[in-house]
């Protein structure tokens, strides 16, 4: 009996549940269980799917945003940083002259007297550059014979006014001009020997007086080319033998390539910067210390930074930046010759004088690669047809509010506190005592002294500060200081840094004396500090960039956008190709048997 109640028991125990092969199950539940499960694995399937698609819906919304995001930031910083440049780094720009208030001007219908004063207003409103026509035709009318006089007067007034001249040299004379050359116009010479021969000349009457000559002006547009438009190997077939002619009479003296005309013959616009890549492509570039462009702020302001070759703003002189990096000539300057805003089309005088201004102020802060930037015209009967509003006096000689903007600038430290960029030892920032001597080397003034406590100061807004020094075994200790303490992480000895410079052989060398400084006015003073000798071959004012942070992050946040995004999507792609287990799914164990209504039995 008690053997009999364990195996009764035991298949109590052990009986599966029901199934479709359970005897005494009737075959419609059987069907109707068999239907229920197919409809639950169906389910189960559908919702996978599902699931699966709504994850790589939102992982591919989430990579497009990213994408978008990380477009959108690389958009913004070229927009908001192309062609700013902060000189921290070499290859520096080599600046061939100081970066103080210059402008266009044409005294040659003065008399003396009006010479005089004129030079005389300029100085005393901050002006220490001006860009002079100076006429070939004029000064050898007939071959060997030179009539200087009138030009004399010219130079000699700027100069003792203290004014830099920069003379613009073109116009062949009847006797050496090109057949055919159309009356009215600037006549283009016949042999290129006569034009070098005659800067020959030039140099050596005033190369003591005039530090920079350009070689010609617009020879793209007929009006300075005879009546037909030079092509880029007539110029620099000009430009070479000009150049060579002006290094051996004056080695000092330094060569500006001509500014070209932004609109060919036919109205094509543009053709400033084709005709610049010509000239690099015809062998040019050794030809040439400085390249020039118009800037000719159109409609724009000088806040736009879009930059297009065909439409006139400030903006677009990035593209000639550019057209000297991509020559491999990335380290001369790009003088900006003419530089202007028209009144009319919506520019009133006002608008035009705030304009001047704020574009003066962003070409110091961002292109460290620009040179002196020259108004349009300071009279409108010089300022050429059609551009009498860009010019900063009345026809009558009184001053207009854009006159007034622009040398205001002098009170804020243009021409005595040096921008980012290549600061040259002989420009206005830069202030001696004691005794120093000019050394003329690489095209740049090296000053040296060898008297005990002579100082060098330059004041400059930015950053940081590169010096070139000269060590050797000549050279004793200096003193440097900064704004009045010792320099930032060089020590202290009384007050000041000491660098020492003695090195068994001679050696030019760019010292960082100063970074990540408070943005701001700065002055640094070297002091000779014990026998020997302190040369000083430039500086380099540094300035950190603007406005980086938020492009890094932008695109750091698209970055981890994109990265989640691909994830997501791979374990989608591996979870639908059965490489891995989706989310949705659980581990199945073993089925265990069910016991339903089981009891145990009573013993008996």
């Amino acid at each position: 009996m008690r053997q009999q109640r364990r195996t009764q028991s035991s298949q109590q125990f052990y009986r599966p549940a029901s199934s479709e092969n359970e005897p005494g199950v009737p075959p419609a539940a059987r069907r109707r269980g068999s239907i229920r499960g197919r409809i639950a694995s169906a389910v189960v399937t559908d919702t996978g799917v599902e699931g699966s698609l709504a994850r790589l819906i939102r992982a591919l919304l989430l990579l497009s945003l990213g994408l978008m995001l990380a477009l959108g930031s690389a958009v913004a910083d070229v927009y908001l940083h192309r062609g700013i440049e902060t000189s921290a780094d070499p290859p520096y720009v080599q600046q061939v002259s100081g970066r103080g208030l210059s402008t266009n001007i044409d005294l040659r219908s003065f008399n003396e007297a009006q010479i005089e004063s004129v030079a005389s207003t300029l100085r005393s409103n901050g002006f220490t550059i001006v860009r002079q026509t100076f006429s070939w035709a004029d000064m050898e009318p007939t071959q060997g014979a030179f009539v200087w006089d009138r030009y004399d007067v010219i130079v000699r007034n700027l100069n003792e006014a203290g004014i830099q001249i920069v003379a613009v040299v073109e116009g062949a004379p009847v006797w050496a001009a090109t057949p055919g050359s159309l009356e009215g116009t600037v006549a283009a010479p016949a042999q290129v020997g006569d034009y070098a021969g005659f800067l020959s000349e030039f140099v050596n009457r005033y190369g003591a007086y005039i530090d920079y000559i350009q070689v010609w002006d617009r020879p793209n547009d007929p009006l300075h080319w005879g009546g037909t438009v030079a092509t880029a190997d007539q110029y620099v077939g000009l430009l070479a033998p000009a150049f060579n002619a002006i290094r051996t009479a004056n080695g000092s003296v330094q060569v500006i390539l001509a500014e070209f005309a932004r609109r060919a013959p036919n109205g094509v616009s543009g053709d400033d910067l084709r005709f610049l890549r010509a000239v690099y492509r015809v062998g040019g570039a050794p030809y040439f210390d400085a390249a020039a462009a118009a800037v000719d702020g159109g409609t724009a302001s000088p806040y736009d930074r879009r930059v297009s070759s065909t439409t006139p703003s400030l903006s677009r002189t990035e593209l000639f930046r550019e057209v000297l990096i991509d020559e491999g000539d990335e380290t001369k300057p790009v003088w900006i010759t003419r530089y202007g805003w028209d009144i009319g089309n919506g520019i009133s005088r006002e608008t035009q004088a705030e304009y001047l201004v704020a574009g003066m102020k962003r070409i110091r802060t961002e292109w460290p690669w620009a040179g002196p930037v020259f108004q349009w015209a300071l009279l409108p009967q010089q300022a050429g047809a059609g551009d009498e509003g860009r010019a900063l006096l009345n026809e009558n000689g009184t001053s207009t509010i854009a006159f007034e903007a622009v040398t205001s600038l002098a009170d804020l430290g243009v021409g005595t506190v040096a921008p980012t960029g290549f600061v040259p030892m002989d420009s206005g920032p830069v202030t001696y005592s004691g005794a120093w001597n000019d050394q003329h080397l690489d095209g740049r003034v090296y000053k040296t002294t060898s008297e005990v406590g002579a100082t060098s100061s330059v004041t400059f807004e930015g950053t940081g500060i590169v010096v070139y020094l000269r060590r050797g075994p000549d050279v004793g200790l200096i003193r440097a200081t900064l704004d009045g303490d010792p320099l930032p992480d060089w020590g202290d000895e009384d007050g000041a840094s000491i660098i020492d410079l003695t090195y068994y052989q001679t050696q030019d060398i760019a010292v960082a004396l100063a970074s990540n400084l408070d943005e701001g006015v700065h002055k640094l003073t070297l002091t000779m500090s014990e026998p020997g000798q302190l040369t000083v071959g430039g500086a380099v004012v540094s300035r950190d960039p603007p406005l980086r942070w938020p492009v890094v992050v932008a695109l750091f946040t698209a970055l981890a956008m994109t990265i989640v995004a691909l994830r997501e999507i791979a374990i989608v792609a591996a979870e639908r190709g059965g490489l891995m287990r989706r989310r949705d799914q659980t581990v199945q164990g073993p089925q265990l048997p069910s016991l339903p209504d089981w009891r145990p039995m009573p013993r008996t």
